[in-house]
Formats: structure tokens, C-alpha cells, sequence
């Protein structure tokens, strides 16, 4: 019991001075993300807004289709890689693996974009949404480098340069091309080149091949149902709006994608900082003690996630109204604040999933049971939509992404006990849904008057 007191005020001052920094990463993202929506529903029409949340939600989905696999790859094998020399390795790994993805990922954007030519998707904006996506791709493992190598302000540092230097660009090239979703996307391409070459380790460190065929095959084989998990996740979150733009309108899509980024943003801005901090911890304590090591970060994550987690989602629920109408221009606030609360159970739930009940498969390495939790509700998630969003419209698309991660949830619950049991602290779940009764009735009392 002294050990387990230990490890556990151990684990919460790491995981505290951690997500402090990567606290502030997501803060700033967050900001940014916010104040984009702000800003480009007021410099683009509803119809070029739309197009340009359409083409950022085809790279959100390509991006963890075929990188994040290489990401987590990162995360995990990083705790193991035994000093320099298997750092090398791994890094010159990861390169290759990034090269051959980028080149599949090229193939995919193309189809993708020709689909979406007929939401009013042209060639240049299509250009401009491969460049992002590429781009994007290799920044997301330079930063998985930088969390492994325990460097969250070199973490924060990119991320504040990515999110604003976006903004910022795409208010410069907004005055020169006006009411252009290609601009916008080319201004977010080149903030991300910028903040990859502030951080150019992964891409320097010395080439070492010798072993990197067995490294090769360890990601392939932890990564490869990955990819396929994170694309059905990333399909679950994001597909809605394309499928909303193409039977509904761009303009509904836009709308749909305020009301997703003030969800999700919403929520990540809290919650990420938790898996951010934990995972690198979390993964080396499994290799040193297994699951008696690993209880302790679990532990702790899982309370954060509830205690944070659950009042976020009530202010979203209860409050959508005064949310939108301050966010969102261009006649797209009412629309949105329909949506806000359904997206915001959801973002809740896909939390819940990916930050940690997901980590059964991580730790054990398991990862093709994980596929099996998300990839039949993702069939059925767009298989709903499109059924419903042409009858109901966009409210359709909110139904379908509670009850999806509801679904998912439950089947890596119970797929993920099979292999290692996730502690999940109802005590504080209670008391935290306790808390949020009386904020809910003093925040609708607020809306009301």
C-alpha cells in the first residue's frame, strides 16, 4: 500500500509539471482554433467557409489514417529504444515509414478530392489541401519525437507557431485573395512547414539501417490495425461534414464544422494535455513493471479526464446558444447551436475512448482487437448518415455520432478487459455528475433571463 502511495504522488507530480506545458500547447491550439472561426466566417461567404472546413476535415482524416499509426508507433517504442544507437534506429525507421505512407496517402487525397469536386471542391484547393496534409503529417511525428524525448516546450513552442502563424497568414493572404478557401489553406500549409523546421531532430538524426528491419516490422505490426482504427475514428468524427456538404449544401457543412470545432476544441483544450503528459510515462512504467507500474498513471489520467471532462460538456450542453452566437458569423450560429450539445456527448465519449479505455490494446500492443471496437461503429455511423442526412439534415449527423461513440466505447470496454483492466473510478465519475446538476440549472437560468 506505501509503494502504491508512492508511485502515486510520483505519477502526479510528473504528470502534473507535463500537462502544465502541453496544458498551454493545447490552450494555444485551441485559441487559435477558435479564433480561425471567428475570423474566417467573417472573411469567407458560408459556402467558401464550408468548402474550406470540408477539405480540413478530409486532412484531419487521411492525416490519422496514415500517420497517427506512426505517431503512437513512436510513443510506444521510444520507452524501449535502449540509448542512442536505438534511437538511431528508430528514427531512421520512422523516415521510411513516413515515406512510403506520404506516397499512399497521395494516392487516397486524389479520390478523395475528385468525391469532393462535386461539393464545389476545385483544383486548387485541392492542391492546397494535399500540401497541408503532408506537411501536417510529418509535423505530427516530429512532435510525437519531441513528447518521447520529454521536451514539452519544444512541444509548445510548434504548436503555438502552427496554430497562430495559420491564422495569421490567412488574414494577410485573405485581404489579397478575397473569399478564397485555397488561400486559407495554403496560409495553414506554410505556418506548418515553418514550425516542422524549428524542430529538425527526427529529420537529421544519422541514418543507422542496421536492425531497422525488425523495427520496421514491430510498427507494421502495432501499427498497421492502427492506421485502420484511427481512420475509422477519424471517419466516425469528421465524415459527417463531408457527407453534410455533399447532400445538404457547403453552407451546412459550415455550419456543422463551427459547431464541431467549438465541441471538440472545447474539450480537447482540457482533456489532451492528460494523454499528452501520461503516455510517455505510462508506456515506459509498463516496460519497467507491467501492470502494477502502469495502475498508478491509469489511475490518475482517468480521474483528470472525469473531473474535467464532464462540467466541459454540461456548459456545451446546457449553454449552446450564447456559445455560437458569439463564435460563429455568417448566419451560421443558429445551425450551430443546434449541433454544439450532441457533438459535445460525443466529443466526450471519444475522449473517454481514445485517451484511455484505448490503451488496453496500446500497452498490450493488441491493437487489431481495438480495430474490431472502432471500425463497426464507424460502418454504421456513415452507413446512418447516409440514410438520415438527407431526410433530417445535419441534426441527423449529431444523432449518429453520440450513439457511434457510445457503441465504440462500450465494445472496447468489454473487448479491452480481455487483455488488461483499465481502472475507471466511478466514486469520482458519481461526484462529478453530482456537481454538474447545480451548474447546469445555474447556467440555464443564466441563458433565460
Amino acid at each position: 500500500m506505501n509503494w502504491e502511495a508512492t508511485a502515486d504522488t510520483e505519477v502526479k507530480r510528473r504528470l502534473t509539471s507535463d500537462a502544465a506545458l502541453y496544458a498551454l500547447a493545447s490552450a494555444s491550439s485551441a485559441v487559435a482554433s477558435v479564433a480561425a472561426v471567428i475570423v474566417l466566417t467573417r472573411l469567407l461567404a458560408a459556402e467558401g467557409y464550408g468548402l474550406y472546413a470540408a477539405i480540413g476535415g478530409l486532412v484531419l482524416i487521411v492525416q490519422n489514417a496514415g500517420y497517427l499509426a506512426i505517431q503512437t508507433s513512436i510513443i510506444r517504442f521510444h520507452a524501449r529504444a535502449g540509448g542512442p544507437d536505438g534511437e538511431r534506429r528508430l528514427a531512421t525507421a520512422v523516415r521510411v515509414v513516413y515515406a512510403a505512407v506520404t506516397a499512399a496517402v497521395t494516392l487516397v487525397w486524389v479520390a478523395c478530392a475528385w468525391w469532393l469536386g462535386e461539393a464545389g471542391v476545385s483544383r486548387q484547393l485541392a492542391l492546397a489541401g494535399l500540401a497541408l496534409l503532408v506537411l501536417r503529417g510529418w509535423l505530427s511525428l516530429v512532435q510525437a519525437w519531441n513528447r518521447a524525448q520529454g521536451r514539452p516546450w519544444a512541444y509548445l513552442i510548434l504548436e503555438a507557431v502552427q496554430s497562430f502563424g495559420a491564422l495569421v497568414l490567412a488574414i494577410a493572404v485573405l485581404q489579397v485573395a478575397p473569399n478564397s478557401a485555397a488561400a486559407a489553406v495554403w496560409a495553414a500549409a506554410a505556418a506548418t512547414a515553418l514550425a516542422a523546421a524549428l524542430s529538425p531532430g527526427l529529420l537529421l538524426t544519422k541514418w543507422s539501417p542496421g536492425g531497422t528491419g525488425t523495427i520496421l516490422r514491430e510498427i507494421f505490426a502495432y501499427g498497421a490495425p492502427l492506421a485502420m482504427v484511427f481512420f475509422a475514428g477519424a471517419a466516425l468524427a469528421v465524415s459527417d461534414r463531408l457527407l453534410v456538404a455533399v447532400h445538404v449544401g457547403a453552407a451546412a457543412a459550415g455550419a456543422y464544422a463551427v459547431a464541431f470545432a467549438v465541441a471538440d476544441r472545447a474539450m480537447q483544450l482540457l482533456l489532451l494535455p492528460i494523454p499528452l503528459a501520461a503516455k510517455p510515462l505510462l508506456f515506459a512504467a509498463w516496460e519497467r513493471e507491467g501492470e502494477a507500474g502502469a495502475r498508478p498513471v491509469l489511475t490518475r489520467s482517468a480521474r483528470w479526464l472525469i473531473g474535467l471532462g464532464l462540467p466541459t460538456a454540461t456548459v456545451l450542453i446546457v449553454a449552446p446558444e450564447p456559445i455560437a452566437s458569439v463564435l460563429a458569423g455568417g448566419g451560421l450560429a443558429g445551425e450551430a447551436a443546434r449541433l454544439i450539445p450532441w457533438l459535445a456527448v460525443g466529443s466526450l465519449l471519444s475522449c473517454l475512448l481514445s485517451h484511455h479505455f484505448s490503451l488496453a490494446f496500446q500497452l498490450t500492443r493488441k491493437t487489431l482487437w481495438m480495430l474490431v471496437a472502432m471500425g463497426l461503429p464507424a460502418l454504421l455511423n456513415v452507413a446512418a448518415n447516409l440514410v438520415l442526412i438527407p431526410r433530417y439534415g445535419s441534426i441527423a449527423a449529431g444523432w449518429t455520432t453520440v450513439a457511434a461513440y457510445a457503441l465504440a466505447l462500450t465494445l472496447a470496454i468489454l473487448l479491452g478487459r480481455r487483455e488488461v483492466a483499465i481502472p475507471f473510478p466511478l466514486r469520482t465519475a458519481g461526484l462529478a455528475l453530482l456537481a454538474c446538476l447545480p451548474l447546469a440549472v445555474f447556467l440555464r437560468l443564466i441563458v433565460n433571463a
